[in-house]
């Protein structure tokens, strides 16, 4: 071996260095490669949300009281999405604003979708809170659910 300590030094680093470099090769995550079909496969959805929504529709308007309460959930989504944008709110003030029902009777002018908007969706169509708030909004679906729709889409 080099008896110069200069030489010793400047070998020990170059060696530390190759180590170092070894280290990070092996730790560095090594990239997949797909094939370019699958890729385009799997960024095509099999079913997009409007065929997913018609659906939903469909069997709400054949009776699924399951359904019929994920549309009004979702009626009441657009319902608070229009009325921030007519009101020009934030996200936060229109949630805090959604469970005055006094409040929504006289946005909305409609009491029945003032009952629809305010409902909180977390239980379940059967349960017995649901039935009293929106018993007969579930039971006539079919003939207030268009009613409600078009009084949502006039709000815009």
């Amino acid at each position: 071996m080099v008896v110069d300590p200069k030489v010793q030094l400047i070998v020990s680093l170059i060696f530390l260095f190759g180590l170092a470099l070894l280290m990070l090769r092996l730790v560095q995550p090594r990239k997949a490669t797909k094939p370019v079909e699958s890729v385009i496969q799997n960024m095509m959805p099999t079913e997009g949300g409007v065929e997913m929504n018609q659906k939903l529709l469909e069997a709400a308007l054949e009776g699924s009281d399951y359904s019929r309460y994920l549309v009004l959930k979702q009626l009441k989504d657009i319902t608070e999405s229009r009325v921030m944008l007519r009101l020009h709110l934030s996200r936060e003030e229109a949630e805090a604003l959604m469970d005055d029902e006094r409040w929504l009777r006289n946005v909305l002018r409609d009491d029945t979708l003032a009952r629809v908007v305010a409902h909180d969706y977390r239980g379940n169509p059967h349960g017995q809170r649901e039935r009293m708030v929106l018993g007969d909004v579930l039971d006539s679906f079919d003939v207030k659910f268009p009613e409600l729709l078009s009084k949502v889409e006039a709000l815009g």
